[in-house]
């Protein structure tokens, strides 16, 4: 049996400024609801009717660290597709693959500004896009992907990993809290409003993007 993906991964880096912090802010940053949970996620699809048949399994996938120091996509978990959803619980990664906290909010979300890091020395990596797979006659496929986001793609929910407890914030746009272990953040950009955060909007619903076959 031969794998042969033909996705294409699609990169939603929204650029987020993080505002200076006033006097008036310096309560609200520390007010912080915590992102963690257990790694297992359970997705029910919108409009999952339309690609019913179409997809056979689910694949998580992790920007992790290679032994030259790249980066490079791994799966950190995988779940079958059935019922207009699927259920995968997260790997652990292996902790000398993981990069800087800085590094992942500054290089990859681009999160400019002044950052307050509680716990510089955690490290992390994050898990954004959920790819489809499918099977014909043996060969395995990969198609298009997942992502729990907003309707118009403002609002993404990242699954972030850190291997240590890190609190990063900056004024109110910016209030973020993970724990060891697995964790739901939220960044969003707009003409209303540009946050990173950790507390849940409660708007974000799992959708497909098509990819070519």
């Amino acid at each position: 049996m031969k794998t042969v993906f033909k996705f294409r991964v699609l990169v939603a880096i929204m650029v987020i400024a993080a505002t200076s912090c006033s006097k008036d802010d310096k309560e609200s940053v520390t007010k912080l609801e915590s992102g963690a949970f257990n790694g297992r996620i359970t997705a029910s699809v919108e409009n999952s009717s339309a690609i019913s048949g179409k997809i056979d399994y689910v694949l998580a996938t992790a920007d992790l660290v290679l032994s030259g120091g790249s980066y490079n996509f791994t799966t950190l978990g995988f779940g079958e597709y059935k019922s207009g959803g699927f259920t995968i619980v997260l790997d652990t990664p292996e902790s000398n693959k993981l990069r800087g906290i800085e590094d992942l909010f500054q290089n990859v979300f681009k999160v400019s500004g002044t950052l307050k890091y509680t716990n510089p020395s955690a490290r992390a990596t994050f898990v954004l896009d959920f790819l489809s797979v499918y099977e014909d006659n043996g060969d395995i496929y990969g198609g298009g992907l997942f992502r729990n986001r907003t309707p118009d793609e403002t609002t993404m929910c990242v699954f972030v990993y850190v291997d240590e407890d890190v609190n990063v914030t900056a004024s109110k746009n910016i209030s973020v809290s993970l724990k060891e272990g697995w964790n739901r953040m939220f960044y969003s950009s707009g003409s209303d409003k540009s946050e990173v955060t950790t507390k849940n909007p409660g708007s974000t619903k799992w959708y497909y993007s098509g990819g070519e076959s």
